[in-house]
């Protein structure tokens, strides 16, 4: 919004040159100007995210990316507006939250981190070559995972599509939830441990004896030989920034794709008036001109 204004001795008369309607931001208008989009929180979303995003809106059926992304979510939508996801009044900024095609993106990012948890987690059952592995074992490592599919699918969304409250970066629920991952890491090595452990094949061999007489006997010996160990996850997981340089390669992992706010307006200055009367003293000497020509017409006429 502009303004022309004049100055009558310590008081501010303001005439509107021109107006803009601020449409986003609380408040909309900030340091001068309206706020953008990008550094606004939405109030509502684009349509399609009431219906979601699936497996066949990114990849193709029969390609190993689709059966891979079938297998996690099934018909499940990837970030749907709901109670057990995202939440009605969850809010992301403006200019995604109204955009079809940064909603879209969003949401293929996110599945891509479920995806990433999926491989890791495969990546962490070192199977033994040697032997076959019993045709059980993997289903039930696999259900391990899929019992804490939502805490993966809710952080995947919250990192991904960063909340947003009064035009402010919102990070309380995504680092909760990142935390809630950690536990269940620990969780999964620990039944993990245990399964390698219920599982492994145990072999009995005898082994000849022979003395110093040159009999021979035989004694059993017990081989234990594992089928698949469970490896770490190989780093500490940092969801707030707290952990320093110990969570590399990933830190502050909630804020990693979040927004960062500029202190001030980095387009345009903010409109900042002039006090008249503390200005030079070319001004304040002509107000005084002005003033004292004023008085002696004014003493002048009395006496005529």
């Amino acid at each position: 919004m502009g303004y022309q204004s004049t100055c009558h001795r310590n008081e501010w008369f303001c005439e509107v040159a021109d107006t803009e309607e601020c449409v986003f931001g609380t408040p909309a208008c900030q340091y001068g100007q309206c706020k953008e989009a990008s550094l606004s929180c939405g109030n509502e979303w684009d349509s399609s995210m009431i219906s979601g995003y699936h497996c066949d809106d990114f990849f193709v059926s029969g390609t190993s990316e689709f059966e891979k992304c079938d297998r996690i979510l099934g018909n499940q939508a990837i970030c749907p507006i709901s109670f057990s996801v995202i939440p009605t009044d969850y809010t992301t900024w403006a200019d995604v939250q109204s955009s079809e095609a940064k909603t879209k993106e969003k949401n293929y990012l996110a599945l891509l981190d479920l995806m990433w948890w999926w491989d890791k987690y495969t990546s962490m059952i070192l199977t033994n070559e040697d032997i076959e592995l019993d045709i059980d074992l993997l289903p039930q490592l696999m259900d391990y995972i899929g019992e804490a599919f939502e805490t993966y699918r809710k952080f995947s969304c919250y990192r991904n599509i960063p909340e947003c409250e009064l035009d402010k970066p919102k990070n309380d629920q995504c680092e909760e939830t990142c935390w809630d991952i950690s536990d269940e890491v620990s969780i999964w090595s620990q039944k993990c441990e245990l399964l390698s452990e219920n599982s492994k094949k145990i072999y009995v061999s005898e082994i000849p004896q022979v003395d110093e007489y040159g009999n021979t006997t035989y004694i059993n010996e017990t081989t234990a030989i594992y089928q698949f160990t469970c490896d770490v996850l190989g780093y500490e997981r940092d969801c707030d920034g707290s952990l320093g340089d110990a969570s590399n390669p990933w830190p502050a992992l909630c804020s990693a794709f979040q927004r960062t706010l500029p202190t001030r307006s980095p387009t345009r200055s903010p409109i900042t008036p002039v006090d008249m009367t503390s200005g030079n003293s070319h001004t304040r000497n002509l107000s005084f001109m002005v003033l004292g020509i004023f008085f002696f017409v004014l003493i002048k006429n009395e006496f005529i």
